[in-house]
């Protein structure tokens, strides 16, 4: 049997970010911890793995409800990737699938947020 994802409502504070939203812009932000050693991809896709359940309204995607949008923990695991671009812009359909990533680059991890799931 499937095991059902639970929703979270999203405050008015979170739709003010979705309602700014532009084709070249989103409302992002990247937190950047920087190491002494470089990063090992595995190990940064192992925690990562790891930690997902434990965060299902921050590692989540966004959907709008009838009335309302709504958080929607991801169903997947997420994958790392190299960064290549500083804040690209999240489109709409990345932000309904997770509206967070998780990028690094050598001795960098990067976390990059939609703001609606720390705001709403």
């Amino acid at each position: 049997m499937k095991k059902t994802v639970d929703l979270y409502p999203m405050d008015n504070s979170g739709i003010i970010h979705l309602a700014a939203m532009r084709k070249n812009y989103t409302n992002s932000f990247r937190i950047t911890i920087t190491l002494k050693e470089t990063v090992c991809k595995e190990k940064l896709q192992g925690a990562l793995n790891y930690i997902t359940p434990r965060f299902p309204t921050i590692i989540a995607g966004i959907h709008k409800g009838i009335f309302q949008y709504k958080i929607k923990p991801v169903e997947e695991l997420l994958e790392v990737h190299s960064e290549c671009v500083c804040l690209a812009p999240m489109g709409e359909e990345k932000i309904r699938n997770c509206a967070f990533r998780v990028l690094y680059k050598r001795n960098q991890i990067i976390g990059e947020f939609f703001h609606s799931l720390t705001d709403g």
